[in-house]
This record gives structure tokens, C-alpha cells and sequence, in this order.
């Protein structure tokens, strides 16, 4: 999971630096250059929002499946247990 967050954190960055060097680079003026680059970081920070609103998703849904899990193990354990312990009074 956190090699998942390092790669999607490295394309996205990488993504960035691509697009300012395009647009520094590009034959524009100085104030089209600059709208190019608010536009830019505004799409890229929207972007970066809705990955981390997906992410924050996968990890929720991951904790409750977990959650889930552990309550039906220690039903399990529990249930095991009285039968355990049922037994051994029988046996008295």
C-alpha cells in the first residue's frame, strides 16, 4: 500500500515538472507563460485532490474489511472458548 502511494507521488510529480518545463520553454509572453502556469498547478492540485480522496477511500474500506475480520475472529475464539469451558465443567 505505501508503495503505491510513493509511485502515484512520484508520477504525479513528475508530471508537474514535465508540464512547468513545457511551459517555460514555450516561445509565449511572460504573462501568458504565467497563466499557463496558474492553470496548471490549479489542474494539477485538482488532481492531486482527487487522489487523495480515492486513496483516503481505499484505506477506509481496507480498515473496515479488517475491522470485519478481526470482530468475526474473536467471535470465533470466544465461541471456541465457552466450548471449552462447557466441556470442562461437564467433565467435573
Amino acid at each position: 500500500m505505501e508503495d503505491s502511494g510513493k509511485m502515484i507521488s512520484a508520477v504525479l510529480f513528475g508530471a508537474a515538472i514535465g508540464a512547468l518545463a513545457g511551459v517555460l520553454l514555450a516561445p509565449d509572453k511572460g504573462s501568458s507563460t504565467r497563466k499557463k502556469i496558474v492553470e496548471g498547478t490549479k489542474d494539477w492540485t485538482s488532481n492531486l485532490k482527487d487522489t487523495a480522496i480515492r486513496l483516503k477511500e481505499k484505506v477506509q474500506s481496507f480498515g473496515e474489511s479488517a475491522e470485519d475480520e478481526l470482530r468475526k475472529s474473536v467471535n470465533n475464539y470466544k465461541e471456541e472458548g465457552e466450548k471449552i469451558m462447557a466441556g470442562s465443567s461437564a467433565n467435573r
